[in-house]
């Protein structure tokens, strides 16, 4: 049974995507892009008639990794429409936030947020 209809009255979705795996596919489909498949989902949440007055919280999550990596493999390696500089962090990141971005398709309030997690060892 589908679940959905328990969200009609939330007034905040928060997405966390991995902006570092660009490159990579999925465990369970290696023949899906994690960064195609995090879009779509992002897609089909934000588009959903359950959440069309929320807003929408993005994390792009994992910063520190993807600006290393962004360095040696650039993001064309993925997607190959973007025709800025394929291994500037600044333009890499953007682009990455305008995909998210036009996945919405009706006007609401969109955050983004761009960082890395730092977890310490207890």
């Amino acid at each position: 049974a589908r679940v959905i209809h328990c969200f009609e009255d939330v007034t905040g979705v928060i997405f966390v995507a991995a902006i570092s795996e660009y490159d990579q596919m999925l465990y369970e489909d290696e023949n899906t892009n994690r960064m195609n498949e995090a879009i779509n989902l992002f897609d089909e949440i934000c588009n959903s008639r359950w959440f069309k007055e929320t807003s929408m919280i993005l994390f792009l999550n994992k910063k520190d990794l993807f600006e290393e990596k962004i360095k040696r493999i650039p993001l064309t390696t993925w997607c190959t429409e973007y025709s800025g500089h394929p291994n500037d962090y600044e333009e890499t990141t953007t682009f990455l936030k305008d995909k998210f971005e036009n996945a919405i398709r009706a006007m609401r309030s969109l955050y983004i947020l761009i960082f890395r997690v730092h977890w310490t060892p207890s």
